[in-house]
């Protein structure tokens, strides 16, 4: 199967690095249950994306991020027997820091796709209209059979395009009603089944 797989949210915990900086940086402490919004703004009205990405240049966030639990076993997993492309909105200045942490991890994948839009910013507008989610194309052009995510909004449009999505639980994804992995051995079982 030619399968996307977001990156932040589902194989790298970018939120549990972010909590640790903004507690430092800003004296603000939030569990991972608190981060209901996958728009942060939704829970810290004055943050915004240039704060995002400063604190991703100051801390090197995507280099330095975790791995979800399980991501890399799952990782290794899948591509053994299939060909995985990591489609994420991570503006392309972070493209380093995305490939450190891959090699850092030992990590294997097929294509690496970053996709930010700057013209529709790095979070949802204030009006909550997103558009179509800038991995569309991606995912079209790649002809993916399955794609993972952790945003409603990017899953929505990709399965718009009939391609299946298997959301990975997160606080801030509650209301999606499709296929749901609250783990990666669940992802993995998910993906095998799909196979039958």
């Amino acid at each position: 199967m030619q399968i996307g797989i977001d990156i932040d949210g589902v194989i790298v915990d970018l939120m549990h690095a972010f909590r640790e900086v903004i507690a430092i940086d800003y004296n603000i402490v939030l569990r991972h249950r608190d981060i209901t919004e996958y728009e942060l703004k939704k829970i810290i009205p004055w943050f915004t994306g240039d704060i995002f990405n400063t604190l991703c240049i100051k801390h090197r966030l995507y280099a330095n991020a975790l791995p979800e639990p399980g991501a890399l076993d799952g990782m290794a997993y899948l591509y053994r027997n299939h060909d995985l492309h990591l489609i994420s909105a991570r503006p392309t200045i972070f493209m380093e820091q995305t490939l450190s942490w891959f090699r850092k991890n030992n990590v294997r994948y097929d294509t690496l796709h970053l996709v930010h839009r700057p013209e529709i910013g790095f979070y949802h507008p204030d009006d909550g209209v997103f558009g179509e989610s800038p991995k569309v194309s991606v995912c079209q052009d790649l002809r993916l059979d399955l794609f993972i995510e952790d945003a409603t909004h990017h899953a929505t449009s990709i399965g718009a395009q009939n391609i299946p999505v298997i959301i990975f639980d997160q606080p801030w994804n509650q209301q999606w009603t499709g296929m749901r992995a609250c783990s990666w051995k669940e992802i993995t079982n998910l993906v095998d089944q799909l196979l039958l």
